[in-house]
This record gives structure tokens, C-alpha cells and sequence, in this order.
């Protein structure tokens, strides 16, 4: 974040009217972009720079011979500190541009398909990297770690913040946050260490990341439910229900199945082998927040049953 102090805003305005934007942004030690950024927000216009006959010369000489048909206008800009616009522009007013010409383009990259939130994820990061080690880190931060006088003055405004924020405020920013994350697909990580065979599992043609044995072998039992008739249609975690309001708790539930019945009624369905305290109290807003909506919560007694019932008949059942 570059601070714009009084003494640097009124460099930046006195330098506008004769310099360009990437001599302002040298001589000030910000980006050109934060450059533009603030003479827009401050609203002064910048004046088009004459083009001086050297320059002139420069543009017929690119046009000309140095890239022949395969001519870089993003390249040849970079070099005169103009932008690509100006630079098509001045080159159409002296009649050196040849609109048939062949164009340069970049190829369009297609984007990888991932089969999960952490496959996506470990991509970018390696991207990330890679341009790190080509183009340096932005900030040039890499390697750097803050001081403990620096994290001093985090941990006090943190602190500070903490102690004038309202429940009302606090319960909104975690409010938006979660629903950020929902969007994302990081609402509900997988927890690293557990014992339950939490995974990835091929069912009904769809892979999905299923938090335990139990909640795989229900879908598997849906998915059986389905091939016999006995139900329309089920989905794994299609919904997130929330709870406006609340300043403390849990604030959203994600139900493990969605089942439509073949009357056209929709439920759905919580797998828990054992409720703690958390559990019980999403199970409590929802009947308050959504009480028109019918939650069936398989506990182990019922679990105990289906599998006594079907384990030998259900396709993929785990034991």
C-alpha cells in the first residue's frame, strides 16, 4: 500500500504535467499503476505528451524494419513509455500502420481441469512460485520475515481493532467470511489426521470428498435406493444453509444428502455416528432458521440397521 503523504501528492501533481506516467512512477518509488490510480482519484487529467521526432523516427523505424509483420505494439510501447493506444494511434496519424498486417497474439492457454479444491490449489502455488523465481517476488518480500517490532505493532492494532469491534460487527465480518469460503469450497476442509477413512470416492459417476466410512456407504445405499426406485434423485453437500443474525456459533450447516422422493419430496439427511455439542446446536438453528425444511439425522442406531439390513446387497458397501 504506497502512503500518499502531502509531500508526495504534490510531487505527483506537479510531475503529471510534464513527465510520463513510468518517469513519475521511478521518480516516486510506486507502481505506474498506483500512479494512475491516484491522479484519477484526485482527479487530474493527465495531458497527452507530444511525440518528439526521435520517437517518431523509433515508431516508423519498429513499423518498418525492425519487426517486420510480426510487430509487438505491447513491446515497442514499453520502450517509448507510451501505451499501446497511443502508440496505434500516432502510428495511424503519420500513416505507417498497415491494418492488414499479420498480428501478434498470445496463445490462449486452456484451463486445467482439477479433480479437487487441493489439486487447484497445489497448482496455483506452483505457478505462483515459477513466477516468483522468474520476475521476483512484487514486493520483494521473498525470503523476508516481519521483525518482532513489526509483529509488536500487528498484535496492538489487531488488539485494538478487536476491542472496538461490536458483536453486530464481528458477527457479520465471520458471516461474510464463511460464505466466501462456501463459494470457494473451503467451508468445510478436510480434517488431517482422522481415523474415519475420510476420501475421495467414485459414486453414482460422480468423485466427491466424503468425510467418513459411514457417510460413503449411506451414499452408496442412496445410490442403491435410486437404482432399485425407491427414490428420484440424491446429491452430497448440494446446499449450505445459513443463519442470519447469529453473533456467536456456528452461523451456516451443510447437510451430507439431499433426497428427492419419488412424490416429489425433498429431505435431507445428516449421517453422525456421535453429536457433540456443535452438531447439536446447528441441528437446533436449523429447525429454528428453516423450519420448513425436513432433516433426517441417521445417529448409530440407525446407521446399525441399514447396514445390518443391506451391507451384503449395496454395490462398493465398505466394511
Amino acid at each position: 500500500m504506497v502512503a500518499w503523504n502531502e509531500e508526495r501528492v504534490s510531487r505527483l501533481i506537479e510531475m503529471s504535467a510534464t513527465y510520463r506516467y513510468n518517469e513519475i512512477a521511478a521518480a516516486l518509488g510506486v507502481g505506474e499503476g498506483a500512479v494512475r490510480n491516484k491522479l484519477w482519484r484526485l482527479g487530474v487529467r493527465k495531458k497527452a505528451m507530444k511525440w518528439t521526432a526521435e520517437e517518431e523516427r523509433q515508431l516508423r523505424q519498429a513499423h518498418e524494419v525492425e519487426f517486420s509483420e510480426d510487430l509487438d505494439l505491447s513491446a515497442l510501447a514499453t520502450r517509448l513509455g507510451r501505451t499501446v493506444d497511443a502508440v496505434h494511434l500516432r502510428a495511424s496519424r503519420l500513416g505507417i500502420s498497415d491494418i492488414g498486417r499479420k498480428k501478434t497474439r498470445k496463445p490462449k492457454l486452456k484451463t486445467p481441469k482439477f479433480k479437487s479444491e487441493q489439486e487447484r490449489r497445489a497448482h496455483i502455488g506452483k505457478c505462483t512460485k515459477l513466477r516468483f523465481e522468474l520476475n521476483g517476488h512484487p514486493r520483494g518480500m521473498k525470503g523476508k520475515r516481519h521483525t518482532a517490532e513489526v509483529k509488536a505493532v500487528i498484535a496492538e492494532k489487531s488488539k485494538r481493532f478487536a476491542d472496538t469491534e461490536s458483536a453486530e460487527e464481528r458477527a457479520k465480518r465471520v458471516f461474510k467470511a464463511n460464505q466466501t469460503k462456501a463459494r470457494n469450497g473451503t467451508l468445510h476442509p478436510s480434517r488431517q489426521g482422522a481415523t474415519w477413512k475420510a476420501g475421495w470416492r467414485d459414486i453414482g459417476g460422480v468423485r466427491k470428498y466424503y468425510r467418513s466410512k459411514w457417510e460413503a456407504n449411506y451414499a452408496h445405499y442412496l445410490e442403491w435406493l435410486k437404482g432399485l426406485g425407491e427414490i428420484q434423485e440424491w446429491k452430497h453437500e448440494p446446499k449450505t444453509f445459513w443463519f442470519e443474525g447469529i453473533k456467536r456459533g456456528a452461523n451456516s450447516y451443510l447437510p451430507d444428502f439431499w433426497v428427492l422422493e419419488n412424490n416429489g419430496a425433498e429431505s435431507y439427511h445428516e449421517v453422525k455416528g456421535w453429536m457433540d455439542e456443535r452438531s447439536k446446536t446447528k441441528i437446533r438453528r436449523m429447525a429454528k432458521y428453516h423450519p420448513g425444511v425436513k432433516l433426517i439425522v441417521i445417529d448409530t442406531n440407525a446407521y446399525a440397521a441399514i447396514k445390518k439390513a443391506v451391507q451384503t446387497l449395496v454395490p462398493g458397501w465398505e466394511s
